[in-house]
């Protein structure tokens, strides 16, 4: 085990673990520093790094700290449930349940059928490959409602993506009556 990952480098809050390169510097030594004329930042800030950038080596750097983070994407033409590759650290397992939806997001991907399955359809994609695209799909965004962006062609989508924005509709105001 390296030095830095031992438990005595460790701090956790909430549920993530830190380790003590990520944990705030103190201010008395921030102070000496900058009166000495020294910029303080992170390796972000060092190497100029944009959003895209950094969550990829997020990704790379710390795989691990993802293992146990499962996502679903909701595109205007796609839907994703993108989970941790049981057997390669550095894939992730990416389903839909739509055909053509991982296709139309990675479309070097090598698709298979599982008709029987939770999602029916499953591609293993390189995690590089996965923050890249999903950065692109970011980055190309030029709609302001999410919703109205659904192609009109496209009905079940909309309909589906329309139950879902209610449900979660519902439970932000659930949410906000708690909290009074």
């Amino acid at each position: 085990m390296n030095s830095w990952a031992t438990p005595a480098n460790r701090t956790t809050t909430g549920t993530r673990t830190l380790f003590r390169s990520q944990l705030p510097m103190d201010r008395k030594t921030k102070k000496k520093l900058e009166t000495a004329g020294r910029r303080i930042g992170d390796a972000r800030d060092f190497l100029e790094l944009t959003d895209a950038e950094s969550a990829f080596l997020d990704v790379r750097i710390s795989p691990n700290l993802y293992r146990t983070l499962p996502m679903w994407i909701f595109l205007n033409d796609a839907f994703l449930s993108i989970v941790a590759h049981t057997d390669e650290p550095d894939h992730l397992h990416v389903r839909g349940r739509v055909a053509a939806d991982i296709e139309r997001v990675f479309p070097e991907a090598d698709v298979t059928e599982t008709p029987h399955a939770d999602y029916r359809y499953r591609a293993d994609v390189p995690r590089a490959e996965v923050a890249r695209a999903l950065s692109q799909r970011a980055e190309t965004i030029d709609y302001s409602n999410f919703k109205a962006s659904v192609s009109a062609d496209e009905h079940a989508r909309h309909d589906a993506y329309m139950r879902v924005w209610s449900i979660m509709n519902d439970l932000q105001t659930r949410s906000a009556e708690r909290s009074r």
